[in-house]
């Protein structure tokens, strides 16, 4: 029994040693798409990558909908707050997605949020980080020139079947990069965009949603489209981790310091889901 205390004190002291260590110097803006049912958990999420993302942040900007609440959080965590629709140019309502009586057009516009992150910041890379996930330990999202993009257990195959669709082509990585959070290149995203409007001969916003499969619930990633095309076109950048996430619900925030304890050993961040009450 002593053996293996040692043995586990011993690993977790090399962990802590090397994510301490982690650092990057490539400058990002982060970007976080958020919704009121995501305010209360929107303070922490903004505490954990202040405390746990080891860039130099420039700016972290919240992009929502007109809420007293969310700017009320953005002010007192210092973060730029930023209306929704002065980003997007199309809205919910003209999304007009229901599938199996469930309005989901909410649920593509955030899509939209993500992708358009290019429009706001002014860095090279900025890092989305969706409103109900908290970074638990130090992390970088690039190492030694390759840009670090996180797979998951998500694999959807309508994901997959979508971007084949959408860019006329197959992905090329087996595994699903919708991980709650992403670091985009705009120059990377800008190639994306391109490549949807040459396939479609529209803009890439109106190709996503003509392309969607509307009997499908959850038609369409941001993370694996662009993940896969970026893995699929400029691999010699591309570096893929695991991106240990744990699922919990949203009576422990509060005790969120010990969760970290807990939980930051082995996994990089903690989501709190609306529906994990």
């Amino acid at each position: 029994a002593l053996s293996k205390w040692f043995t586990g004190t011993l690993d977790r002291l090399v962990l802590y040693a090397y994510v301490m260590g982690l650092q990057s110097d490539v400058p990002i803006d982060v970007v976080i798409p958020a919704a009121e049912k995501d305010a209360d958990v929107l303070t922490y999420a903004i505490a954990g990558i202040r405390r746990n993302i080891r860039h130099p942040i420039v700016h972290i900007y919240v992009v929502g909908e007109e809420s007293e609440r969310l700017r009320s959080v953005c002010s007192k965590a210092r973060a730029e707050y930023v209306n929704e629709s002065e980003v997007v140019s199309i809205s919910p309502s003209s999304i007009g997605l229901e599938v199996h009586g469930i309005d989901r057009s909410r649920w593509i516009y955030q899509q939209f949020l993500k992708l358009t992150g290019d429009r706001i910041t002014k860095q090279e890379h900025y890092l989305v980080v969706d409103a109900d996930t908290v970074m638990i330990r130090p992390q970088v999202f690039e190492r030694k020139g390759r840009l670090i993009y996180n797979y998951s257990d998500e694999y959807h195959r309508p994901y997959f079947d979508m971007y084949e669709r959408l860019l006329g082509e197959r992905p090329a990585c087996p595994v699903s990069f919708t991980s709650h959070q992403m670091l985009f290149s705009v120059g990377i995203l800008g190639e994306l965009k391109t490549s949807i409007e040459a396939v479609h001969g529209c803009p890439w916003e109106q190709a996503i949603l003509k392309t969607l499969d509307r009997s499908e619930l959850s038609g369409c990633s941001d993370y694996d489209t662009y993940g896969q095309f970026a893995f699929l076109h400029h691999a010699e950048r591309i570096a893929i981790e695991y991106w240990f996430n744990i699922d919990l619900s949203r009576r422990e925030l509060r005790r969120l310091p010990l969760l970290e304890l807990k939980y930051g050993g082995r996994y990089k961040s903690a989501s709190f889901h609306s529906y994990r009450r």
